[in-house]
């Protein structure tokens, strides 16, 4: 299992999902466990600008809805993938044919149910492949295009 932090400046861990780590705390109170600590690579700049700049612009365009919608949809999707091993997750999951089923019928797109409130801003480059991936898989299935990434 994979947990996400950040030290503070008192060298505290600040954790992604406390609640999660309250669950994983009390699930093996008492046992011994092995924490393991690994600098993560951030987003890079690439991949900002390849998401924002031709992902959701491309969606946006064509779907009619604003980058920042679909990216709050996204980051909720992202948080479900991550935490989909875990027994106490609380996000209820609006899947993306579920979403698009509900809109090729005429209505709107089910992402402004989801008020999600979840920076991307510490998303290391795996974490921002996987809400990249996750944007690439609506389009495909809204069949919207989307240009590959430029090769430096």
């Amino acid at each position: 299992m994979i947990l996400y932090g950040k030290y503070d400046k008192e060298f505290l861990i600040n954790w992604e999902d406390e609640p999660k780590i309250q669950s994983l705390a009390l699930k093996n109170h008492g046992k011994s466990i092995k924490i393991e600590i690994l600098q993560m690579s951030k987003k890079s700049r690439q991949q900002e600008c390849y998401y924002w700049g031709v992902i959701l612009k491309e969606l946006a365009s064509e779907l009619g809805y604003k980058s920042k919608e679909l990216h709050t949809y996204f980051k909720y999707l992202t948080a479900v993938e991550i935490t989909k091993d875990f027994e106490f997750n609380q996000i209820p999951f609006i899947t993306i044919d579920r979403c698009l089923e509900y809109y090729n019928k005429g209505n709107e797109l089910m992402i402004e149910l989801v008020n999600f409130n979840y920076s991307t801003r510490t998303y290391t480059k795996e974490r921002y492949m996987i809400l990249i991936n996750i944007a690439l898989e609506f389009a495909d299935k809204a069949g919207v295009f989307i240009p590959e990434p430029k090769k430096d």
